[in-house]
């Protein structure tokens, strides 16, 4: 089976269809990823966020090109 036919799976089983969410820690903390925060979410993304982030109390998105022009 291939990597990405493997997250895709995961991903529906962790019930997230448009996001990756891998936890970091014991009970809290998650890591969200295939996101692109410089372009607008659709309300799928933005509503699996919001579960992640009830779910998990803290999340973080790694690897963010951020300028002060994107702020």
């Amino acid at each position: 089976m291939n990597t990405t036919l493997q997250i895709k799976l995961w991903r529906i089983y962790m019930g997230y269809k448009h996001i990756e969410v891998k936890q970091v820690a014991g009970f809290i903390g998650a890591e969200i990823g295939s996101v692109d925060l410089s372009r607008p979410l659709s309300d799928e993304q933005v509503q699996e966020i919001r579960k992640a982030l009830l779910k998990w109390k803290v999340v973080f998105f790694r690897a963010l090109k951020v300028s002060p022009f994107s702020l």
